[in-house]
């Protein structure tokens, strides 16, 4: 279900915050994309399960949701961290994601961080394990392959891209634990769940997927 709530505690006017579209049950159990009836597996989940076992995320990747994103991914508004991320850690708890034992998140390439300067995943991931009360595990999870953008193409070709480009480094770190990945944003799902599938070939019991947005069809 979509539900636009203008009660966010982020830094837009109210007409801005007027246009957010917050992400509600009823969703997919496992995705977190909105759906009609019963909170069961959408059909894609169905046809091609994702390694995570939940994705939440709190808006809809369209509008100010998505500028208030670009300005802090590309445009160095670093200040943003702290609302995003806070309203990210209250959709964890009310999405049923927020029992974990560790926050990692999903790392970026040693070129794109070096070019960039930060890690905008890595900088939520802090304010929402200081929020949540969990440790933050920051070096557990590696890019290991660079094989571009995820951005733009079809379900099938992310995937492609995303295979085999993240591995656990430090294992015992995860093996038997609950892990919340944070990203910014989830598009597809196919760069979430290939680390979920790495963290879970390293023996965590449990990974959930947590962003600020999430893109969402006919948005």
């Amino acid at each position: 279900m979509l539900a636009r709530r203008p009660d966010t505690g982020l830094p837009l006017c109210p007409s801005c915050l007027e246009t957010l579209v917050r992400l509600v049950p009823p969703w997919c159990e496992r995705c977190g994309l909105p759906r009609a009836g019963l909170p069961v597996a959408c059909p894609d989940c169905s046809r091609s399960r994702p390694r995570f076992d939940a994705c939440r995320a709190v808006f809809a990747y369209a509008g100010e949701a998505r500028s208030l994103l670009l300005a802090f991914k590309h445009g160095r508004a670093f200040e943003l961290a702290v609302p995003l991320g806070r309203a990210m850690s209250a959709a964890a708890v009310l999405g049923g994601v927020a029992d974990a034992d560790l926050v990692v998140p999903i790392p970026t390439t040693v070129l794109r961080f070096l070019r960039r300067g930060y890690n905008q995943a890595a900088l939520l991931a802090r304010v929402v394990a200081s929020t949540l009360g969990t440790p933050l595990e920051g070096r557990a999870l590696r890019r290991v392959r660079d094989r571009g953008s995820q951005g733009g193409g079809s379900r099938a070709e992310r995937a492609r891209r995303a295979r085999g480009c993240f591995a656990v480094v430090r294992p015992a770190a995860v093996a038997g634990r609950r892990v919340l990945l944070v990203d910014d944003v989830v598009t597809t799902g196919a760069t979430a769940s290939e680390c979920a599938g790495a963290l879970k070939d390293a023996g965590a019991a449990w990974v959930g997927v947590l962003a600020f947005a999430r893109a969402v069809p006919g948005l």
